[in-house]
Parts: C-alpha cells; sequence; structure tokens
C-alpha cells in the first residue's frame, strides 16, 4: 500500500495561466459530450447529416484538443507522444497489410492519450460545478424524453440519424424512433416502468449510462472537496441518469465506487492493473460453467460472445492481422481485430503505469477507470466513443494534476 500523497507528482510543475483560459478545455469536452444530439437534431429537421459531416467533427475536436494540449510540452506529456506514435506505426502497418486505412481505430485510441492530456492542461480551473450543470441538463432532456418520447423524439429522431450515417438498417419493428437497443427484450433490471430506454443528448442509452457513472467517479473521488448537498444531489443525478438508460453494467460500477471508494484511496494505483485479468477470468468461468444463458442479448450473451472471439482466435489476430466478423458486443474482440494485442496492453497499461505516485482524488479514479475499461472490454465496444470518452480521459488528466487548492485541507483525502 502507498501512503497518502497530496503532493504534485514530482516530475511535473504546472505553468501558471489565467483561470479563464483553464475552463476552454472543459468546454471543448461539453461539445465533444452533445455534438452528437445538435447534428441529430439538423439531421432531423434541416437537413440530412452524412457519415462524413460527423468524421468531419469529431477531427475537428480531435484536433483542438490536441492544440490546447501538447502546444506546450513537458516530460508526461512527451510520454503521451512517444504512445501516440506507437499506435500511429502499428495503424500504419496493419493498415498496410490488410490493404485499407484503419481509420476508425486510430480515432478510438488517440482519444484516450489526447483527452487525458487535455485534462492535465485543465488543472486551474475548477471543473465541479460546470460539470454538475452540464449533468443536470442533460438529465432535464433526458426526463423530457421520458415524459413526451412521441414529441421529443419526432424533434430529434435518433432512429434516422443512425439510418443517414450508415450505422442501422431501417427497422421497421421499432414503435418509436429510438436507437436500436432503445428497447431491451423483457424489461428493466431496476424498478421496471413502462418507459422506454433512454438516450438524451447521446442519441443511445448505453452512452448516457456510462455518461451517469463516468460523473459518478469523478464525485467520489472529490467526495470529500464538495459540499455534502452537492455530493448527494449529483450521485442521485446520477443514478437516475444510469436507470433512465437501464445501464447495467454502468449501475453496477457505480455501485462498486461508491461502496469501495475508501479502500482504493488505500491501495497504489498499480494495483489497479490486477481487475482486468482478474475479472476476466472470472468471466472465462462463467462461461466455460455455462452459469448465465448465452442466448439473447443478456450478459451471459455478451461474455459468450468475447469467449469465443479469444477461444477461436489465431496468432494472426493478436497481431492485429486478421479481422473478426462479429465483435458489436465486445470492445476487446473489436480492438484486438483492428490493432491487436499491443493495442490492448497500452490501452490497459499506459495509463496507469506512466506515473510512480498519484493523488489519492486521482488513485480512487483510477481503479473505477480500470472497472469500466475491463467491463467494457467484455460488454462494450461503447468506451471508445468519443461521446463518453473525452469526457472520461479528460477526468483522469484532470485529477492527476488538479491545482492543490481544488483539493482543499493540508490533511488531505478522508476515507
Amino acid at each position: 500500500m502507498s501512503a497518502v500523497d497530496t503532493s504534485y507528482p514530482e516530475q511535473f510543475v504546472p505553468p501558471r495561466v489565467s483561470v479563464a483560459a483553464s475552463l476552454l478545455p472543459f468546454g471543448l469536452v461539453a461539445i465533444c459530450t452533445v455534438f452528437n444530439f445538435l447534428l441529430c437534431f439538423v439531421n432531423t429537421n434541416i437537413h440530412p447529416v452524412t457519415a462524413g459531416n460527423i468524421v468531419i467533427c469529431e477531427i475537428f475536436l480531435t484536433m483542438a484538443a490536441v492544440y490546447m494540449g501538447f502546444h506546450r510540452l513537458n516530460r508526461p506529456k512527451l510520454f503521451w507522444v512517444a504512445i501516440i506514435a506507437i499506435d500511429f506505426a502499428l495503424i500504419l502497418m496493419l493498415s498496410v497489410a490488410k490493404q485499407y486505412p484503419l481509420l476508425k481505430p486510430l480515432r478510438d485510441f488517440l482519444i484516450m492519450p489526447v483527452f487525458l492530456v487535455l485534462g492535465m492542461t485543465a488543472y486551474a480551473s475548477d471543473i465541479r460545478k460546470p460539470l454538475c450543470w452540464l449533468t443536470a441538463v442533460i438529465l432535464v432532456l433526458a426526463l423530457l424524453e421520458a415524459s413526451i418520447p412521441t414529441t421529443f423524439l419526432d424533434i430529434f429522431n435518433f432512429k434516422q440519424y443512425f439510418i443517414s450515417k450508415g450505422a442501422m438498417e431501417d427497422l421497421f419493428w421499432l414503435e418509436m424512433n429510438t436507437f436500436a437497443s432503445g428497447v431491451r427484450p423483457g424489461g428493466r433490471f431496476l424498478f421496471d416502468l413502462d418507459v422506454h430506454r433512454i438516450s438524451s443528448v447521446f442519441i443511445e442509452p448505453v452512452s448516457l449510462g456510462f455518461y451517469g457513472l463516468i460523473v459518478g467517479m469523478f464525485f467520489v473521488s472529490m467526495k470529500h472537496h464538495v459540499s455534502r448537498a452537492l455530493y448527494l444531489s449529483v450521485l442521485f443525478m446520477c443514478f437516475l441518469l444510469i436507470w433512465l438508460a437501464d445501464g447495467r453494467m454502468a449501475f453496477g460500477c457505480f455501485m462498486i465506487m461508491v461502496l469501495f471508494h475508501g479502500a482504493f484511496v488505500r491501495l497504489d494505483h498499480r494495483f489497479s492493473l490486477i481487475i482486468f485479468p482478474l475479472v476476466f477470468f472470472c468471466a472465462y468461468l462463467v462461461d466455460a460453467m455455462q452459469l448465465l444463458p448465452t442466448g439473447g442479448e443478456g450478459l451471459g450473451a455478451r461474455i459468450h460472445s468475447t469467449m469465443q472471439a479469444v477461444d477461436f482466435s489465431s496468432f494472426n489476430l493478436y497481431l492485429g492481422l486478421d479481422h473478426l466478423s462479429y465483435v458489436s458486443d465486445s470492445a476487446l474482440a473489436d480492438i484486438l481485430s483492428n490493432q491487436g494485442a499491443l493495442a490492448v496492453l497500452m490501452y490497459w497499461m499506459a495509463p496507469v503505469l506512466f506515473m510512480r505516485r498519484v493523488p489519492p482524488e486521482a488513485r480512487i479514479f483510477i481503479f473505477g477507470t480500470q472497472l469500466y475499461i475491463t467491463l467494457g472490454f467484455l460488454l462494450s465496444p461503447a468506451i471508445f466513443s468519443i461521446k463518453t470518452g473525452a469526457l472520461l480521459w479528460f477526468l483522469f488528466g484532470y485529477l492527476l494534476y488538479a491545482d492543490r487548492a481544488q483539493r482543499e485541507g493540508a490533511g488531505g483525502y478522508r476515507s
């Protein structure tokens, strides 16, 4: 176990910047969160939106994050420059070998280092209240979708948006203008009511659940640096978002963070690397012993699809040279198919191993992030989406170097 440390990591002395300038990175992340929702409105009411339009927006946002985060380099940022260079070289070699450009896998991976570094640059700003207000706006829109679904989905036609960008066929059996997963057979996992899975600004429900989890992880990590009223209010909003989205994975992670944050703050952050192999081994046993049904789209089915990808894979798959035909329910299968085992190792280990010492708040968030990545590897490639990935890695970097004034009290974190 490591001692609680409230000092800056030794290798990083942040330069002074204005508070106004340090708020710009959070504003960019907020745009990453909502831009699909705005494009959905345009697609529904003004002009059809194509996949190319969406890609251009994502490129612009990513390049803006690169400019803000990397225009002043230091040792920690150079580490992430090296990680980006390694992945870029890997993608280039695999693109040549496969004879087609692997642009989406490159985008998926870049979100982590680019927005993590962006979070480092926001150290001087207090993002607690802005993040709370953003969450409140998303919740209001979610409640509107739940209370007047027909009107809301006529204005923001999620179904047509996914059809327009080529990500979904025109599913005539969908009674509402939702994404394909907007209705889950068998009802909700908790407090089942007659309401579809809510998406709010995220267009599809799984990302809304992930957003609630990520914001909840941040405020659990900062528990003793916000008022009790704000802390309980935000956690309630996060729980409500997860429930409205019917996010089973998000709910499980959320409860673990709330219950075990006191243990996480006492452990060295590198112990979090154990989560992935441990959970993966347990999932393998669950699948091998058929403890969960493997049909449909439930937890057992998603675990089974990941285990099939691993069981029947070839050596070429681990090199990134083979491509699995079905990876929609497994982030691990997706990244193996496109980039191989090296990218898995970088995505899993790089955020944890590049620093020896981290503040206690960041230590809690690191454990939550590793749990989130691990379950995403098993259950959902949506963890790579910029809609939630930008926020996750931004908060990760922010907590690593947040201004000492944001961590009130000389005593540091109190569990």
